[in-house]
């Protein structure tokens, strides 16, 4: 753990980058799947979806010391791209918001086929 993500309460997932777990990942599913597996995943981990917006294809999650904002895309009908930016709010964050990101994915992962990790769609 770098000394940014100790004191570092915003992150957030990109296509490129070094850490897998701050990657965008790509999952073959459509829309409606993955959002309600993101829905059920939340519900499981005690947090509450506040908003849904299905026409930006966005959700707002709330934690009890943050919120989390996940950003689907389709990139083609049986693919969907899943992206989180988290913002925590502790004096001390301790890489918090990015094992969050972790724990979203490692469920996702186990839920639904994942197609690739990271890079753009192909």
């Amino acid at each position: 753990m770098g000394l940014k993500a100790i004191f570092s309460n915003s992150f957030e997932t990109v296509e490129f980058g070094d850490n897998n777990n701050l990657l965008t990942h790509y999952y073959q599913a459509d829309y409606e799947k993955v959002k309600n597996t993101i829905i059920d995943i939340s519900k499981a981990m005690r947090f509450k979806v506040s908003n849904i917006n299905d026409d930006f294809q966005e959700m707002l999650i709330l934690m009890p010391r943050g919120e989390l904002i996940v950003t689907l895309f389709n990139q083609t009908p049986s693919v969907t791209s899943v992206d989180f930016k988290i913002s925590t709010m502790y004096i001390l964050p301790l890489n918090r918001g990015a094992k969050v990101i972790g724990s979203y994915y490692d469920s996702l992962n186990k839920q639904l086929p994942l197609k690739k990790i990271g890079g753009g769609v192909s």
